[in-house]
């Protein structure tokens, strides 16, 4: 009789409805209706944050893009207007620099004739680290702030891959690249190529009108000659 007892559960003489009701594992399984409502909120709030960050970005990037596209037609029509020779200079830093990527403009009022040996000193300026020319001297260029107030950094995670000059055998990818453009309205024919994680552009610039196109991938100043 008393083992009988201790296998009747404690519950037993209560109403159908009540042990229904009663927990098997100690606690509720799955969320109620509240809890999920919370959730719910918690990931609208999130992705309310979110997405226009993702926005702003894409619009900040888009916007860096087109300025410096725009950037060389005004640089074309200052030198004109100006009877100067102006340069963007473009600075990528040293090899293996993880600085930021920088650009900025100089002016230099003297006449200034491109050389055929360029490539040769530019690659002697990443070896030997000489010095840029000093002011003062017959082609000295100054920093200009009639078109950008100064140096000016790329958003983060973007930089210069790589800048193809008409004339160089091969690409830029470090050190100072200088972009002539002269009184005469002509401008040193150029390709720079942009790149932000899994996204690419190359700027191609037009050597007769200064005109810049964007491509929204990498093509090379070859394959922009022969469109």
């Amino acid at each position: 009789m008393e083992l009988a007892k201790t296998l009747v559960p404690k519950n037993y003489n209560q109403p159908m409805n009540k042990l229904s009701h009663t927990p098997i594992f100690g606690k509720n399984d799955g969320f109620t209706l509240m809890e999920i409502m919370i959730v719910v909120a918690i990931l609208a709030a999130l992705a309310a944050m979110v997405i226009p960050r993702i926005g702003n970005r894409n619009n900040e990037i888009k916007s860096e893009v087109r300025q410096l596209a725009t950037l060389t037609r005004q640089v074309r029509s200052s030198a004109k207007l100006q009877n100067a020779t102006f340069r963007l200079v473009l600075d990528l830093g040293e090899p293996g620099s993880e600085n930021k990527h920088q650009y900025w403009l100089e002016k230099s009022t003297n006449e200034f004739l491109l050389t055929e040996n360029r490539e040769e000193n530019y690659i002697k300026s990443l070896e030997d680290k000489e010095e840029e020319e000093e002011v003062g001297t017959p082609q000295a260029f100054q920093q200009d702030k009639s078109i950008l107030r100064g140096p000016h950094e790329l958003p983060s995670g973007m930089f210069i891959e790589s800048v193809e000059l008409s004339g160089f055998e091969k690409d830029l990818r470090a050190g100072k690249i200088f972009i002539h453009f002269f009184p005469s309205g002509r401008v040193e024919e150029a390709a720079i190529h942009l790149k932000l994680e899994e996204n690419q552009w190359t700027l191609a610039i037009h050597p007769l009108t200064g005109k810049t196109d964007i491509a929204s991938q990498y093509v090379s100043l070859k394959d922009i000659k022969n469109q």
